[in-house]
């Protein structure tokens, strides 16, 4: 299951996202919750998690912060929109980048997308 938050107004697409990770958390408390941003982003670990199931909950809980600014993060979440999708497994997606090209690929496989965008 892949969640998108995005928008022009960072601040508030930031906090539901965070919401969400926390509310989600709550509801699964056993869960495995793994964390990735452009530093963190390592391919192998992140298409391992895809497929993966917990130990004592069978969903897991991946939280992704701006990958898009990683070349090779931008690429993966590209190129494995639909398999994040798929999976039985939660993955949370925060991206600063608000243009619409550049999440079209997540945005046309995610369950959801929540969208903020700043007063002109």
């Amino acid at each position: 299951m892949l969640y998108l938050f995005c928008g022009s107004d960072k601040e508030k697409a930031r906090g539901k996202f965070r919401e969400f990770i926390e509310k989600t958390r709550g509801d699964l408390p056993d869960a495995v919750y793994r964390e990735f941003d452009e530093e963190s982003f390592a391919p192998g670990s992140v298409e391992e998690l895809i497929a993966t199931r917990g130990l004592f909950q069978d969903t897991l809980l991946v939280s992704f912060h701006n990958l898009s600014k990683n070349a090779e993060g931008a690429e993966f979440l590209k190129k494995n929109a639909r398999a994040l999708a798929d999976s039985k497994n939660i993955f949370a997606l925060y991206e600063d980048d608000a243009r619409k090209t550049a999440l079209a690929p997540l945005e046309k496989h995610a369950e959801k997308v929540w969208r903020y965008e700043a007063p002109p």
